[in-house]
């Protein structure tokens, strides 16, 4: 993810003591900052990170929708029944969408709490990608269909 400056976010794992992190990267290579610590369950599935309008950050750690600030300060944490949630979308209200394995999409504010969650009955398992129409649709696919949500 790069923001409007040029800076470049990204997940990675640094060593057993610190695991996986988000590093905050300027245009000339250098760290901004760095934030620790994330328990997750599965890399791949939890690279996914959004930023706002505003500057903040949206990840998922192990049962938990976090937020960071645009200087990686934690903002805040909100449970998540389950996990393997992605991908994170964004709309222009600032409310924040996931999806995952158990057949659901949760909507959270800019505050943490969350909107609704609404049950999809998927043919796979796993919902695989999203996206939000200038109308403000919200539209969550899976392997052999398409959802219009909201």
């Amino acid at each position: 993810m790069v923001d409007s400056g040029g800076n470049i976010y990204v997940f990675g794992f640094k060593n057993k003591k610190e695991g996986y992190l988000i590093y905050s990267i300027t245009p000339g290579g250098k760290i901004r900052w760095a934030y620790h610590n994330i328990e997750i369950w599965n890399m791949q599935l939890h690279a996914d990170m959004f930023m706002n309008a505003e500057g903040n950050i949206y990840f998922c750690k192990k049962y938990e929708l976090a937020s960071l600030d645009y200087n990686g300060q934690l903002r805040w944490t909100a449970p998540i029944d389950n996990g393997f949630f992605s991908p994170i979308l964004g709309d222009r209200f600032g409310d924040i969408y996931l999806t995952g394995i158990m057949k659901s999409v949760y909507a959270y504010n800019t505050s943490g709490q969350k909107i609704f969650e609404c049950a999809v009955e998927p043919h796979s398992q796993v919902m695989i990608g999203g996206a939000i129409s200038a109308d403000g649709h919200l539209y969550i696919s899976e392997s052999t269909n398409l959802y219009c949500i909201r």
